[in-house]
């Protein structure tokens, strides 16, 4: 396998850009889950009561948590 990060880029920058390509596209789904797109250039100050919680929504799924709801 030949990628040209590899020519230019120490390893750690390497997997650093990619995994911030990465997280990009994931930090816009959960948005969008949330309903959020829209907002997603507003500071967060400037964001409703209810678009306030739906951010702290997105932040707490994020990371993929476990949860059971029972």
């Amino acid at each position: 396998m030949f990628d040209v990060l590899m020519l230019i880029f120490l390893p750690l920058i390497s997997v650093c850009v990619f995994c911030c390509l990465c997280m990009k596209l994931k930090v816009t789904k959960c948005l969008a889950d949330v309903g959020l797109s829209d907002e997603r250039n507003i500071l967060s100050k400037k964001l409703s009561g209810g678009q306030k919680r739906k951010l702290s929504l997105a932040m707490a799924i994020i990371g993929d948590p476990r949860v059971d709801i029972s």
